[in-house]
Parts: structure tokens; C-alpha cells; sequence
């Protein structure tokens, strides 16, 4: 996975077997953090069938933005899953209070309620994050934004994404 920061967005290219996917989105940067956060909850779940994941087996983009795509119609539960844990995760990671030995265990509290009741909703019934693992999710994203802070306008950031095959 691949981000080349832009003024207004960011540019994510994928190398898979099958070729490289790319997409470019501006969106005042939102799609680089979103896709770093992917990155760090995808791994530290093993999840296989979220955004990356699916990505990795040769879906595309359109796929998930058009809403006809018979693809969209058919997504595996655990991408829906996981893209609603990632919004929960971006919230909770704003928070801050994974960072304070304090507020910890309250703010771990909240967080699975809101897993919980968002798990409900989206009709998620598999294994959700044990609290080392949202802690965990906090942690690698503070490192990757980090990297991606560094990142100059026009520069590039790597990671790899390994299914584990």
C-alpha cells in the first residue's frame, strides 16, 4: 500500500498480483488517515475480507463507492463489519483516552459499548477486539500517522499489507 501525500488529498495505490489498483482523492485528507487507520485495524484483527483485504483479492474501488455495483450488494459481512469499527476507532482514537493509564479503563468501557451496539446493528455475529487489541489499533495508528506527518506534499508512504497465505 502505498500514499503519495497531495496538497489536497492523497493518492492510494495498491500492488497486488494482479496488477495495481490506484485512486486519487482529495477530500482535504481525509482518505490517507482513514486508510492508515484500515491499515493498523485490519492487521491487529487479522481481518481478511475488510477494505484491504477485499482490495488485495482484486476488487476495485468502484466497487465500493457505487452502490449498484452488484460487488457492493454482495459485500462480505466483515468489511461492513470492519468499516463501521473503523469509524468507531477513528472517534475513539481522537479521544485520547487509550493514552491516559487514568482514563483508560473508562474510556475501553465506552468504547466496547459502542462496538457492541454497533456489532448489533450491522448484523456482525464473529469476534469483535479485546481491549489489548483496540489498545493495540491505537498504538500502530499513533505510529503510522507519525510516519505520515513526516510525509512532505508530493512524498510517498509505504506499508505492507500481508494476508498471511
Amino acid at each position: 500500500m502505498r500514499l503519495k501525500k497531495l496538497t489536497d488529498g492523497v493518492v492510494l495505490s495498491l500492488e497486488r498480483e494482479s496488477g495495481v489498483a490506484l485512486q486519487r482523492s482529495g477530500h482535504a485528507g481525509f482518505f490517507g488517515p482513514h486508510d492508515l487507520l484500515h491499515y493498523a485495524v485490519e492487521t491487529t484483527l487479522g481481518a481478511r475480507e475488510g477494505f484491504l483485504g477485499l482490495m488485495a483479492a482484486g476488487w476495485d474501488f468502484e466497487a465500493f463507492s457505487d452502490r449498484e455495483d452488484p460487488r457492493y450488494k454482495a459485500m462480505p459481512r466483515e468489511a461492513v463489519w470492519i468499516e463501521s469499527f473503523v469509524d468507531i476507532m477513528g472517534r475513539a482514537y481522537r479521544e485520547q483516552g487509550w493514552q491516559d493509564p487514568e482514563l483508560r479503563a473508562v474510556w475501553l468501557e465506552d468504547v466496547r459499548d459502542e462496538i457492541t451496539t454497533q456489532a448489533g446493528r450491522v448484523g456482525w455475529d464473529g469476534p469483535v477486539a479485546t481491549d489489548e487489541q483496540i489498545v493495540a489499533i491505537c498504538e500502530a495508528y499513533a505510529a503510522l500517522m507519525r510516519q505520515w506527518s513526516e510525509v512532505p506534499f508530493g512524498g510517498h508512504m509505504e506499508v505492507v499489507f500481508d494476508l498471511g497465505d
